[in-house]
C-alpha cells in the first residue's frame, strides 16, 4: 500500500520528565511547539501511528529531551503541500 508524504505544519506538545526528589517523574507544565515537517500522512492519526513516523517522533523527542527524556504528544496538522506517494512497504 502507498502512502501520502505531505509537507506538515505540526503543532505538538513537550512535556519533560525530571528529577524531584530522586525519583524521575513527568514535569505539569509543558511548552508548547511548532515545526514544519515531511511525514507521511496528513491527518493526527497518521501523524501519531509509529507505523508510519517513527523516525519523526524519535527525532523529536531526542531533540526536546533534556537530561531524563520526554513525551511528544501532537496537537494539531495543517497540510502545507503534497509531496508524492511512498513505495509500496506498509
Amino acid at each position: 500500500m502507498k502512502m501520502q508524504i505531505h509537507l506538515n505544519e505540526l503543532t505538538y506538545k513537550v512535556t519533560r520528565y525530571a528529577s524531584l526528589k530522586g525519583e524521575i517523574k513527568l514535569q505539569k507544565k509543558f511548552a508548547i511547539v511548532k515545526t514544519t515537517e515531511i511525514c507521511i500522512g496528513s491527518s493526527l492519526d497518521e501523524i501519531n501511528d509509529v507505523k508510519y513516523n517513527q523516525y519523526l517522533k524519535e527525532r523529536l523527542s531526542t531533540t526536546n529531551s533534556k537530561s531524563y527524556g520526554c513525551i511528544i504528544e501532537f496537537i494539531s496538522v495543517n497540510s502545507k503541500h503534497f509531496c508524492g506517494y511512498t513505495n509500496d512497504r506498509f
